[in-house]
């Protein structure tokens, strides 16, 4: 088989306008899948237990069935019913609907991390639930929210990691320090394998005032 750029050429103004749907249909699912994903973890917390539980069972439904099957049903199986959906809206509904329930786990992590001091201070103030939301809770949960939401869970994992091992080895590097009397510390020098060093303002004459000068033992 050869490379035939005739048909290359015949075929490009499709992909690129297959790129542009793409490129439309992903952005659109974005936003609405931050819109579900705020939605299903406020209702996750509401004391509806009936509420929250239905959303609960929605969500955990959503996130165990693959997406194309999602896909497949919206546009395929709707129209049966009676809903026929463009083509367009029904991959924005898909994606938005899948990925806010995964989004919705990084709002709920996002919100517990706020402390349980500023909904007891919100109460304290009168605030309504509208207010302890948008004016407390929401905007101290979303600096937690945006790292996940933006680079990804295993970019944030993968920095998280290579954090510990640079904290790792910076406590065996101090691990390999031992600690002099009066708080001098003990390097390696020369033939002998530790000697001390010690500041000059730890050094007492027999006195009890503090030498000064070149005295002192280094």
């Amino acid at each position: 088989m050869e490379w035939d750029w005739d048909f290359v050429r015949q075929i490009l103004p499709t992909l690129i306008q297959g790129v542009k749907v793409t490129i439309l249909a992903t952005l659109l699912g974005s936003l609405v899948a931050a819109a579900v994903g705020l939605a299903i973890a406020i209702a996750r917390r509401s004391e509806n237990r009936t509420l929250a539980r239905c959303v609960g069972f929605f969500a955990e439904f959503i996130r165990g069935t693959p997406l194309l099957v999602q896909l497949y049903f919206i546009f395929y199986v709707l129209p049966d019913i009676g809903i026929l959906l463009p083509p367009l809206v029904a991959g924005v509904i898909g994606l938005g609907l899948h990925y806010g329930t995964y989004a919705a786990e990084v709002y709920r992590a996002g919100i517990d991390n706020v402390p349980r001091g500023q909904w007891e201070a919100a109460k304290a103030c009168n605030l309504t639930v509208r207010q302890t939301w948008m004016h407390v809770i929401l905007p101290q949960a979303f600096r937690r929210m945006l790292p996940p939401l933006t680079i990804g869970r295993a970019e944030v994992d993968a920095r998280r990691e290579r954090r510990g091992d640079r904290d790792g080895a910076a406590r065996r590097l101090a691990g390999g320090r031992r600690r002099g009397p009066r708080g001098g510390s003990w390097r390696r020098s020369g033939s002998l394998p530790w000697r001390p060093r010690r500041r000059w303002a730890d050094v007492r004459n027999p006195l009890g005032s503090r030498c000064s000068g070149r005295t002192a033992l280094r």
